[in-house]
């Protein structure tokens, strides 16, 4: 019979890199579809870009 850890104590934080998001974005997308894309996003729902970019491009998939 074996033993596992619960799960809880097998997961670690996730590092969120701002900084290294927007730099990956920059490599992804042109700068004109960001101007025209995170700005009418920003409007909708305050935060939310940032969050999205910050998520993804600082912690998934980095």
């Amino acid at each position: 019979m074996t033993t596992c850890q619960p799960l809880s104590e097998q997961l670690t934080q996730a590092r969120l890199d701002r900084e290294e998001a927007y730099r990956l974005l920059d490599v992804l997308q042109d700068e004109a579809t960001q101007q025209t894309t995170l700005p009418g996003l920003e409007r909708i729902a305050p935060g939310f870009a940032d969050w999205v970019i910050t998520a993804l491009f600082g912690g998934t998939y980095r």
